[in-house]
């Protein structure tokens, strides 16, 4: 899951919206009307890579880190 930005061109106003970000979010966002102005100016481009949030470690009940963990530490380098 990645955050994004939701953007309105005619009163500057941002706001934060938690989702998979996909052309089709993308659009649907961008054709409703700003919820502060009732302009419909919204942008939503895609997500960069800065601005994802880094996936935490995943433990098993056992304590012990599970593959995806090892994977994740492998791209990390």
């Amino acid at each position: 899951m990645t955050t994004y930005t939701v953007a309105c061109h005619t009163c500057n106003d941002t706001w934060r919206v938690a989702g998979t970000w996909t052309a089709y979010e993308s659009e649907a966002a961008e054709s409703r009307p700003c919820p502060h102005c009732d302009a419909y100016t919204l942008a939503c481009p895609e997500p960069t890579a800065d601005s994802t949030p880094r996936k935490r470690a995943v433990w098993a009940k056992s304590g012990r880190r599970t593959p995806a963990f090892a994977e994740l530490a492998a791209r990390a380098g």
